[in-house]
């Protein structure tokens, strides 16, 4: 990690990093730059962190340490090994509930009522990437795919 001891603060404007607006972090998204202006792909607020950019990770640390999970790019998390599964939750009643789960197979489905009772309904496997359920009655619910 580089050190700013021994250094004038004249000669390190340049290597800081700040926002575009030289004001903190607030809830409105900002870019980050250096200090002679010039835009990173990074932008930031109180609640969230984005990058114009890819950007690559060999996992994520927890307030606890180092997880055996991982941050997928749909914001859901996978566990490290194991099965893939996906929990959809239905929050508005319907008859036919359109899945989109990402798993790359055609997986297992348990589906639940809003009392967790489970429910039987069509199932039809789109593609290895989304599902399609079709009930009698509309309801909220999960469904569990694994």
């Amino acid at each position: 990690m580089a050190t700013l001891t021994g250094t004038q603060i004249k000669n390190t404007y340049d290597s800081l990093l700040k926002l575009e607006d030289n004001d903190g972090v607030s809830g409105v998204k900002k870019q980050v730059q250096d200090g002679l202006g010039n835009a990173t792909p990074l932008s930031i607020s109180t609640s969230e962190v984005t990058s114009s950019v890819a950007i690559e990770a060999t996992g994520f640390k927890t307030p606890t340490g180092l997880s055996t999970e991982f941050l997928k790019a749909d914001g859901s998390v996978s566990s490290a090994g194991g099965d893939l599964h996906y929990t959809h939750n239905q929050t508005s009643s319907s008859t036919t509930w359109t899945i989109t789960h990402n798993l790359g197979k055609f997986p297992s489905v348990t589906v639940v009522d809003s009392a967790r009772s489970v429910v039987v309904g069509e199932v039809n496997m789109t593609n290895i990437n989304e599902i399609q359920i079709t009930f009698t009655a509309a309801f909220s619910g999960k469904a569990y795919l694994n």
